[in-house]
């Protein structure tokens, strides 16, 4: 076996399961290895673009060419491991439960929940059609392309009682301006349950995404509404900023 080889593997495998960002030293040190020998392995991993220099300026995150080797499964495998300790840190912070959603082919697809862990909690997997009645189906649907979104609700139709404000198209357009408009969208459904949901934009390509918080509506009121909106958009701006978040390479 060829032991540069199978070292450079090892670097890759450490970035991947080191939070998504190390340093020379810090792969150095995991690996038991000399900086040097770390060092002039790595360079040639970033010449390649299987590493790659994250903006801090200090550390090194998996690079575009690790990224085009997984199959969308495993890309979204990745970013749900790169997000998932900053979504538990914000269940904790709220005492919620968290979700991280997507719109793929005009389909709702969530990529992490974070349960808080209440004796009184939300289930909302049997709700029909999130894309209507989510607030993460509403928001992501408001932050579509214009085309691409009146071609995706010429497919699905209108939400006709799945969301009553937005029965009619020109209701719907009303409603989807008022949430881009607000910057977050929010539900509180017939079966008990509130959620909110923030835009979260990913990569210099701006894939969008949806943070959200779901709660029985019986923990909520105004005031607590407004905190939760106020925490959710300052996670996003946070998560968002993030250098293994904001240079993802699948999105940059």
């Amino acid at each position: 076996m060829i032991k540069s080889v199978i070292k450079a593997f090892a670097i890759l495998e450490a970035v991947a399961t080191g939070g998504g960002e190390l340093s020379t030293t810090e792969i150095a040190k995991r690996l038991g290895h000399d900086v040097s020998t770390v060092h002039n392995l790595i360079k040639t991993l970033e010449y390649k673009k299987y590493l790659a220099y994250a903006p801090t300026g200090r550390s090194y995150c998996l690079g575009p060419a690790i990224i085009k080797l997984l199959d969308g499964t495993l890309l979204e495998d990745e970013l749900a491991r790169r997000l998932a300790p900053m979504a538990q840190e914000l269940s904790a912070e709220i005492d919620e439960n968290v979700v991280v959603s997507c719109l793929e082919g005009g389909e709702w697809r969530r990529i992490i929940r974070i349960d808080a862990g209440h004796s009184l909690t939300v289930n909302t997997d049997h709700l029909e059609h999130p894309l209507y009645s989510y607030a993460a189906g509403r928001l992501l649907l408001a932050l579509m392309d214009g085309v691409e979104r009146e071609r995706l609700i010429g497919e699905v139709g209108l939400p006709g009682s799945l969301w009553s404000e937005a029965g009619t198209g020109r209701k719907l357009a009303r409603e989807l301006d008022r949430i881009r408009s607000d910057g977050y969208a929010i539900v509180q459904a017939a079966s008990g349950v509130t959620a909110i949901a923030a835009p979260l934009l990913i990569g210099k390509a701006k894939k969008q995404l949806a943070l959200s918080a779901f709660f029985p509506t019986s923990r909520a009121d105004k005031v607590r509404e407004n905190e939760i909106i106020e925490k959710l958009l300052t996670a996003c701006q946070r998560m968002a900023n993030k250098p293994s978040i904001r240079e993802f390479p699948a999105y940059s």
